[in-house]
């Protein structure tokens, strides 16, 4: 139970006990990530004045998140935010929660980007690139890379309509808002429509196989969407279904870049071949782990 401690430094030393006490990973963070919300600072300014003493309403709420974590809530559905390629984002309960090594997908396509020829695609004029988003949630991928290129739009697609929402309201507070088109429609229905040729596909599908969800840590496993997790039996339903599609949208010369599980490696390099993809490449994230697939289309 907290008690009734006000100043900065007590605080963060009963919160941290708090959530230690409910196995939080990283209690101390967490506990620094919040108070520095609830007082509108960043972390390490908690410490310029450790013996300020908070009022009332800034003590209850921090007890309010506080206990919320405890329970096992995801920090960035507490917070309403993240951070993702050094850009801010909205988060909102019910969507997927970017995470880091998602960052590497969003390196790997800038870096291909520039050899791609500007005139082989059609669903975007004026000689952008068009850049296709496929599982979209907060809009993370799409965002970045707009914001990152100014000659590049992007097309949003995601099943569900909160997350297509999410997309839209982070793509404006990004100032990219009218280089992002967003779309809620299931993935191979949209493509399946021929919605037009793309420089770039990118997707982080659902690719957790079923059996292992259930053994996910709770943040995962209680709060976030199990739509953006079940990969079907082995992971991989999603690739079955939607590689086989993309050549169809991807112009000559275009790349598609696939986020996937640590052991999919061989099995979606694989099917991205059958479809008569050229240059797949397997890359590692920065645990030494497989995490990133690309490929050009002849």
């Amino acid at each position: 139970m907290l008690s009734d401690v006000t100043d900065i430094l007590r605080l963060l030393r009963e919160a941290e006990a708090y959530l230690v006490e409910r196995a939080v990973p990283n209690a101390r963070r967490n506990a620094e990530w919040l108070l520095g919300h609830v007082l509108g600072c960043r972390s390490p300014d908690l410490y310029l004045s450790p013996y300020r003493v908070l009022d009332r309403s800034e003590r209850d709420l921090f007890h309010c998140m506080l206990h919320r974590r405890g329970e096992r809530e995801p920090l960035q559905y507490i917070l309403g935010s993240t951070e993702f390629m050094s850009l801010p984002f909205d988060m909102r309960h019910g969507v997927f929660i970017p995470r880091p090594d998602t960052e590497l997908l969003v390196e790997k396509v800038e870096a291909l980007l520039p050899e791609i020829p500007l005139g082989s695609g059609n669903e975007n004029g004026g000689g952008r690139l068009a850049v296709l988003d496929l599982c979209c949630g907060a809009g993370v991928i799409g965002i970045s890379l707009a914001a990152r290129r100014r000659d590049l739009e992007c097309v949003a697609v995601d099943v569900d309509g909160g997350a297509v929402v999410l997309t839209r309201d982070n793509a404006a507070r990004s100032g990219v808002g009218d280089r992002v088109r967003c779309v809620e429609s299931n993935a191979a229905d949209f493509l399946r429509g021929r919605p037009g040729t793309y420089h770039a596909v990118v997707c982080n599908p659902p690719y957790v196989p079923a059996a292992e969800i259930d053994r996910l840590l709770p943040e995962v496993r209680d709060h976030e969407p199990r739509l953006a997790l079940d990969g079907g039996l082995d992971g991989l339903d999603f690739y079955r279904e939607v590689v086989p599609l993309l050549p169809v949208v991807t112009a000559p010369g275009g790349i598609i870049a696939l986020e996937i599980g640590d052991t999919q490696g061989q099995a979606v390099s694989a099917l991205v071949e059958a479809a008569a993809f050229a240059g797949v490449a397997v890359h590692k994230d920065y645990r030494d782990l497989d995490r990133v697939i690309t490929a050009r289309k002849p």
